[in-house]
């Protein structure tokens, strides 16, 4: 009883030491949850001008680029991993810096010079096309259903 009493008499100490052991739980749980904030920079491989490539995107292609060197029968050693990872970096700022030049002079593709490269209207038609397309049983030539398709999938929709 006399225990009971001494926590009793000091109720408002007692209020304050687990108001602070809550308030600091609360701001510990709050540091951690902020570090994926802060974990957000480790997670860039590549940074162009402000162009910000994720490790996911970077390691999804060079996985695909290995997978394609080891289909044509190279076997890989660290020398070419590192070969092709240089490749894929080189890449990703061709394409930036292609994509800014193109953006400067207004340069873009319409959907018709598209379209006619898939099918081969006046040019020869793209080979990648046509496996892609090929996968979801469109056949390259038929324009309405390649158009279908494009629209489909397209920025737009």
């Amino acid at each position: 009883m006399a225990t009971l009493e001494k926590i009793r008499g000091k109720a408002g100490l007692l209020i304050v030491v687990v108001g602070l052991a809550l308030f600091a739980f609360i701001i510990g749980d709050f540091l951690r949850s902020g570090s994926t904030f802060f974990r957000q920079s480790q997670e860039v491989v590549l940074d162009i001008d402000g162009e910000k490539i994720k490790i996911y995107d970077y390691q999804q292609r060079l996985h695909e680029m290995e997978t394609l060197a080891e289909r044509n029968g190279t076997q890989m050693t660290d020398e070419q991993r590192a070969a092709i990872n240089n490749q894929l970096a080189q890449q990703y700022i061709q394409d930036y810096v292609l994509e800014q030049e193109a953006g400067k002079l207004g340069l873009a593709v319409s959907a018709d010079e598209l379209l006619a490269l898939i099918i081969g209207d006046g040019v020869q038609p793209s080979m990648i096309a046509q496996q892609f397309l090929s996968q979801y049983g469109i056949n390259s030539t038929d324009k309405v259903a390649v158009n279908e398709f494009l629209n489909q999938i397209s920025d737009k929709q």
